[in-house]
């Protein structure tokens, strides 16, 4: 994670010193569109090492085939997840694409076309392709428990924390693992910097105290280092409680593996056996406002997981990343890139409302998680320092 935090770090410089440019002292901006550009060149460097500046470059093919390929809206993709869903082997079998066959063949090329340039000018570099053909050499081994515990609350442990790993990973697999990385961290991660803005610009306050937190950590030129970033309390609260109320999912799965009774609790209700080989639906967003877990769960309340009160929370209502040894692999990373941006944001700027900002959010029924229907339109004001 810290080889890849100077990829990130360069990619937020971009970002904010494309807005500092502008002359207005607020630049109204769509955040979804900024921040999945943000996302788009962070993850070309951390894990295709390729860079490119898709706020400047706007139609950069990189980006466009990124956007193709994560676009999963609509009743078509609907109809083709399901088909996957329920019937794998037919859904191979006819060759029916989930990802259009013109972004695969792209994105593989691009991996095929890295790998062979490390090969002959015997370059080593630490990103996803990297790690991963450290897998095949037998020369990775996962970090240990203070970066886990550093990246923040919600971070998970990975199932093979310790192990020293060696896999045989051919092309293909080289360039599915990487891809799925691009998938996981263009729309997840864009998402939730959108939702960290939007609730900063509602809540002031927050922000305010965010913002004395940034100040007492950045330098005179407004950089922090890794450690200093990840270790910064109310910045991982607020992110936190964003996961909570705006988690990158609402619900995962998990396929039974022993038979299993569940007790009515109320009156009238009658028990539920649960057998071997049915898959359970597990609601995260649901689970997370509930508040017999959380309190007044509509609330955007950093203070929930503050230090003294993280200890109240069941461990098993909070799974913004998912739970047990299949759950999200990209957690630290997801969480390095969300606070190395809001760190250089909010160096130079305060988020605000504008008169084009929706309150509430207006959800898009069509689009799988918490999308809403017009987009995330905040302004950036200059700060006066």
């Amino acid at each position: 994670m810290k080889a890849m935090f100077a990829f990130i770090s360069t990619n937020a410089d971009h970002f904010v010193n494309y807005f500092l440019e502008k002359d207005e002292d607020i630049v109204e901006v769509e955040f979804k569109d900024a921040m999945s550009r943000f996302t788009n060149d962070a993850i070309a460097s951390t894990a295709y090492g390729v860079q490119v500046d898709s706020l400047r470059d706007r139609d950069n093919t990189f980006y466009q085939m990124g956007r193709k390929g994560s676009n999963f809206t609509g009743i078509k993709t609907l109809f083709v997840i399901l088909f996957y869903q329920f019937a794998p082997r037919l859904a191979a079998f006819l060759r029916i694409p989930l990802i259009d066959f013109k972004v695969q063949d792209f994105f593989t090329n691009l991996v095929g076309d890295s790998i062979e340039m490390r090969k002959t000018e015997n370059l080593k570099r630490n990103d996803v392709i990297g790690i991963l053909l450290d897998t095949q050499k037998g020369e990775l081994k996962s970090e240990k428990d203070t970066e886990i515990e550093e990246a923040g609350f919600a971070a998970v442990e990975e199932h093979l924390k310790g192990k020293e790993i060696k896999r045989d990973l051919s092309l293909f697999d080289i360039a599915a693992q990487t891809f799925l990385f691009f998938i996981a961290g263009f729309e997840g991660v864009s998402n939730l910097l959108c939702y960290v803005s939007y609730e900063l610009a509602l809540h002031p306050d927050i922000q305010q105290r965010l913002i004395e937190e940034i100040d007492e950590n950045c330098s005179d030129d407004k950089t922090a280092s890794y450690t200093k970033i990840m270790n910064m309390t109310y910045l991982d609260m607020v992110i936190s409680e964003t996961l909570r109320k705006w988690p990158f999912a609402l619900a995962t799965d998990r396929e039974i593996t022993k038979k299993y009774v569940l007790k009515p609790e109320l009156p009238g209700e009658e028990a539920v056996t649960l057998e071997p080989g049915s898959v359970l639906l597990i609601a995260i967003g649901a689970i997370q406002r509930d508040p017999k877990y959380f309190p007044d769960p509509e609330k955007f309340d950093p203070e929930r997981f503050s230090p003294e009160n993280r200890k109240n929370i069941n461990p098993y209502a909070y799974i913004p990343f998912g739970i047990g040894p299949r759950n999200c692999i990209g957690s630290r990373f997801a969480l390095m890139e969300v606070k190395a941006l809001i760190f250089k944001i909010l160096c130079h700027f305060e988020i605000v409302p504008t008169k084009k900002t929706q309150i509430p959010l207006i959800m898009n029924r069509k689009a799988f998680g918490f999308i809403p229907i017009d987009g995330f339109h905040l302004g950036l004001k200059k700060r006066n320092i």
